[in-house]
């Protein structure tokens, strides 16, 4: 049986287009995002820039290497829709096999930028209710407008990190 598919595929040949992509659906992401918090939906303008985040750093992941590339693009694959993922996978590219650096990176992205937030929990528990097997009960997070905001100011933060990295198109 044919499957049926909605919009209209393009085709990115190389690592320049992917990178482009990324770029455009992050700056897409984030008007999202913007729009949610105006309007108060702080859950839902917080999963935005979480995927704003992510997108980023899948942008500059294919500025610095051929993603295009398969050892690159399983690896990118294998992470999928995870920030922290993706997170840990430019820090190996940039840190190399260096681990003094790799742990500086770290310091400067995960535990300063993002204040060691676990972001695969967070993605998850502010667009489902989520179940404790301990304690054998869903629960439901609230983000109230501050925590908000501080999501959003991270992910000012880690763009103007990006960029400063000076290794992209």
């Amino acid at each position: 049986m044919k499957e049926n598919y909605i919009g209209k595929k393009s085709r990115l040949l190389n690592r320049i287009d992917v990178a482009t992509e990324y770029a455009r659906l992050a700056k897409n992401d984030w008007k999202a995002a913007e729009l949610l918090h105006d309007n108060g939906l702080y859950n839902e303008a917080v999963y935005y820039y979480v995927q704003t985040m992510e997108k980023r750093i899948k942008e500059k992941i294919c500025c610095i290497v051929d993603i295009t590339d398969p050892d690159y693009s399983n690896r990118m694959r294998t992470f999928g829709d995870s920030l922290d993922g993706a997170i840990e996978f430019l820090i190996e590219i940039l840190s190399g096999h260096d681990k003094i650096q790799h742990e500086k990176l770290t310091d400067e992205i995960v535990r300063g930028i993002l204040q060691d937030i676990n972001f695969s929990k967070l993605h998850n528990n502010v667009c489902n209710p989520a179940y404790d097997h301990h304690k054998k009960e869903y629960t439901s997070l609230e983000i109230p407008s501050e925590e908000c905001t501080n999501i959003k100011e991270m992910a000012e933060r880690l763009e103007a990190y990006l960029r400063g990295l000076n290794c992209c198109i």
